[in-house]
């Protein structure tokens, strides 16, 4: 949707500027909802 297109650059400086995975305790990506993936802490570097 052309009027969500703000969100994207949002979530990209959000991840660089307080790096929520460096101090969760698990992280889940959900890319596709039918599969949801476990990160594990190789995969975040």
């Amino acid at each position: 949707d052309a009027g969500q297109l703000w969100t994207l650059p949002a979530f990209d400086r959000y991840a660089t500027e307080v790096d929520p995975a460096s101090f969760a305790d698990v992280v889940v990506r959900v890319d596709d909802p039918r599969r949801p993936a476990l990160v594990e802490d190789a995969q975040l570097g």
